[in-house]
């Protein structure tokens, strides 16, 4: 039985103008439907993993956005709460930008009215720069003072309406000679 396959001495032995290739030469490996299918299995796999990672950092990246907010609304309502502010005597002063803390307590037996009004004045006239000294320059802010009825007694800010992710903290105090509920939404306007 005579072998149909070429081999390299008979290669040269023949006609220069018809070469004959022997099999396993690797020539047209790049087409073949096996190729072609692996290749389009791993682009579906790469585009699969490429779009989970992604959709992955987004919510990890909008969980830490809202971690981080919470923690400074805490920041923020524990220091208003808490201290008189620095100077203690801030809301005298004509020179806001002296203030270095706002705080609305006085003396530690709740909000001071005095500090209260100086806070809603600053509000009115330069919003602005009273989100500054709170340490919320890139959000807005809504403060409400409630009765334990949720009777609001006072507010202060820019009420968040239409507004997805409002972070909304709120704290016991005294107020007038009441116990009162004073609630702080920070949002993105």
């Amino acid at each position: 039985m005579k072998c149909i396959f070429s081999t390299k001495n008979e290669l040269s032995r023949r006609d220069n103008s018809t070469p004959v290739l022997p099999i396993g030469s690797g020539k047209g490996q790049l087409y073949s439907s096996d190729a072609l299918l692996s290749l389009v299995v791993f682009a579906f796999a790469l585009a699969l993993i490429s779009g989970l990672n992604f959709q992955l950092i987004t919510q990890m990246d909008a969980s830490n956005q809202t971690y981080l907010r919470d923690a400074s609304m805490s920041r923020i309502m524990s220091t208003l709460l808490s201290s008189p502010g620095d100077p203690v005597y801030w809301e005298s002063l004509s020179d806001r930008n002296a203030v270095k803390q706002i705080g609305l307590v006085d003396h530690h037996a709740g909000i001071s009215r005095a500090k209260w009004n100086a806070f809603v004045d600053w509000n009115g006239d330069d919003y602005s720069s009273l989100k500054n000294g709170m340490g919320t320059p890139g959000h807005d802010f809504y403060i409400t003072i409630s009765d334990v009825n949720r009777t609001v007694l006072a507010v202060a800010g820019t009420g968040p309406i239409d507004v997805n992710n409002v972070s909304v903290i709120t704290y016991p105090s005294r107020f007038n000679e009441q116990v009162v509920m004073v609630q702080l939404q920070v949002y993105r306007p």
